[in-house]
């Protein structure tokens, strides 16, 4: 992302916050459209629409019609929470536990189109924090790219070499309800995935916990979207 002058940097972060009906570029973006009802935890792939995971951690789609207390909601394995906005919405593994270090969960959304050269797009994504967590991050950040990611190798569970262009300013703690991330991104001209998760080594990831000892954190993540300003 190319650096703007800071007065061009408050207008759009304002045109960012007074978006209202610009086109949200995010296909499913709150995980409403499914391919089939999820029944228990990790099923993800090939249960929602338009959304895919790297299958090295747990990532759940938990979805109003699972009737269960594993996946659905507002009751799942994770905790209480509703959706933001409809029934459904996505869970993400952020931290491992300290004796399984580095293991991450991504989800990764497709674009309706390719982003254009130059144009400024805002990046918003919500997030909550599982009752299950036992502690919080503040690394829960967006990757914008052209090509769908791979695993980088087999030694470690986290994507490396990798900056994301939108992250969150503060740890996320919010338990109760839902914490909006965003940002602006200058689009390099062709990207077409937006991948979420937790792109930094344990040792780099600014964390709190709340119980002494192993520490796991998991997110839920809902409303994801990527709109030309």
């Amino acid at each position: 992302m190319k650096l703007f002058g800071y007065s061009s940097i408050l207008l759009l972060l304002w045109s960012c916050t007074n978006l209202a009906i610009s086109q949200n570029l995010v296909r499913n973006p709150s995980f409403e459209i499914r391919v089939k009802c999820p029944v228990t935890l990790n099923n993800f792939n090939g249960y929602v629409k338009d959304w895919s995971h790297l299958p090295m951690a747990n990532v759940s789609y938990l979805h109003s019609c699972a009737n269960n207390n594993v996946a659905g909601i507002p009751y799942n394995w994770y905790g209480f929470q509703y959706a933001r906005t409809g029934n459904a919405y996505a869970s993400v593994y952020a931290k491992a536990w300290d004796f399984d270090p580095d293991r991450r969960g991504y989800i990764t959304g497709v674009f309706s189109t390719v982003l254009e050269k130059d144009a400024v797009y805002c990046v918003s994504y919500f997030t909550n924090l599982c009752d299950i967590a036992m502690g919080a991050i503040k690394n829960m950040d967006a990757y914008i790219h052209d090509t769908l990611l791979t695993w980088n190798n087999g030694t470690t569970y986290y994507l490396t070499n990798i900056d994301p262009q939108v992250k969150s300013s503060h740890i996320l703690t919010d338990t109760a309800g839902w914490e909006e991330v965003k940002g602006l991104y200058k689009a390099e001209g062709g990207e077409k995935y937006i991948s979420l998760g937790n792109f930094n080594s344990d040792f780099h990831t600014t964390m709190v916990g709340f119980v002494e000892g192993p520490t796991r954190i998991d997110y839920n993540i809902d409303d994801v979207s990527v709109v030309a300003i």
